[in-house]
């Protein structure tokens, strides 16, 4: 297996100046040879968005850390969803769309560093050109693998995969403020075939939402085959939430060995008089 380390391509570990240019060089050094692995030693390092590539695993080591930029600047605008609707948006903070066998593993964390966003949300949205990046999405991807991470300080949504086929989430630990808006701890959305599995969210909003769209997405797709096991879900307005964007059909759901502490809700359906959609065989279990 081949292995990039992003400090062979000029990152700057423990250093204010950023390294966004150094690991998509190596992103793409990586990509050119047909995939391998982008290796983030220990250290502290300064980054913009994120943008992955087919057969590329992001690997962080024990004491690696990727602190994203507050600069809306450091985040193209993109065509993805937000809150279930296709549109502009600013880019997540890792990102990645129509891609196969794309991973992001390690022990090491990831900071989006989101106060000032979420001041922005709260204080002055119209200076918001454009929707906040969520931490990780993946738009349209198959063989997606998320594991080992600690996600802390989202912008807002934390893990968000897209129309993803086979989507692993394993071993996860995230952490946002109580009071930091929309910052959901994991939302798969309109994907096929989801395992979920080992995490521990402590989030300021919905810790995992199952979604498929509203009433103004034009491609109704289902969320569906989704299984969500041995998590646990602390504080946060829900535990396991589905809906409320769910136009598209929420189906073939299962949920067990699941502990729900201090969270508003356990586990909450939820839509809205004219969004539609169905939400059909789910099954819970040892919550």
């Amino acid at each position: 297996m081949s292995i990039y380390n992003i400090n062979d391509y000029g990152a700057h570990p423990n250093s204010p100046e950023p390294s966004t240019e150094a690991i998509a060089r190596a992103i793409h050094a990586a990509s050119e040879a047909g995939g391998g692995t982008v290796y983030v030693p220990s250290g502290h390092y300064q980054t913009g968005a994120i943008f992955m590539k087919s057969n590329i695993e992001l690997k962080l080591s024990p004491g690696a850390e990727l602190s994203f930029s507050s600069n809306p600047n450091d985040y193209p605008v993109v065509d993805s969803r937000w809150e279930g609707v296709k549109q502009n948006v600013h880019a997540s903070c890792i990102f990645g769309i129509n891609l196969e066998n794309v991973s992001v593993t390690g022990a090491g964390k990831l900071d989006g560093r989101g106060a000032p966003w979420w001041d922005k949300h709260r204080n002055s949205p119209d200076s918001l050109l454009y929707p906040r990046p969520k931490l990780i999405s993946f738009d349209n991807c198959r063989r997606v693998t998320l594991r080992d991470l600690t996600l802390v300080n989202s912008p807002s949504w934390t893990v968000n995969p897209i129309c993803c086929h086979d989507v692993t989430i394993d071993n996860l630990s995230i952490y946002n403020p109580a009071d930091s808006p929309n910052t959901d701890g994991i939302d798969p959305e309109s994907c096929v075939n989801v395992r979920i599995s080992n995490c521990n969210i402590d989030v300021g909003d919905d810790c995992i939402a199952i979604k498929a769209g509203t009433e103004d997405t034009k491609e109704r797709v289902a969320c569906e085959n989704i299984t969500i096991t041995n998590c646990t879900m602390i504080h946060g307005h829900g535990g396991v939430v589905l809906g409320s964007e769910m136009s598209g059909d929420i189906r073939n759901i299962v949920i067990s060995n699941c502990v729900f502490k201090q969270t508003d809700r356990g586990i909450r359906l939820k839509s809205r008089r004219g969004r539609g959609g169905v939400v059909e065989d789910s099954r819970v279990s040892t919550i």
